[in-house]
């Protein structure tokens, strides 16, 4: 890197959250009230969201969930 390169990185946390709480039916027993959770990276939080139902999470808490993908957003535009 030269002496004329500059790197700004700021902190991204991910979050998941569970966006599907009341039961569907969608067809066998199996399938009614199936969770859908969604990840999401933050950028410059690192804060507890669990009162926006946002949960922090690694990659491991995140596979055990079916998160596997993360959308890259802020908290503002996720409140809206």
């Amino acid at each position: 890197m030269s002496s004329s390169t500059s790197v700004t990185m700021t902190h991204v946390a991910r979050y998941i959250k569970n966006v599907r709480r009341q039961s569907m039916s969608m067809g066998p027993t199996e399938e009614r009230g199936a969770a859908l959770w969604v990840g999401y990276d933050l950028d410059g939080v690192d804060d507890d969201l669990a009162h926006l139902g946002l949960l922090k999470a690694d990659d491991e808490m995140a596979a055990r969930h079916g998160v596997s993908t993360f959308m890259k957003t802020d908290l503002e535009t996720l409140t809206k």
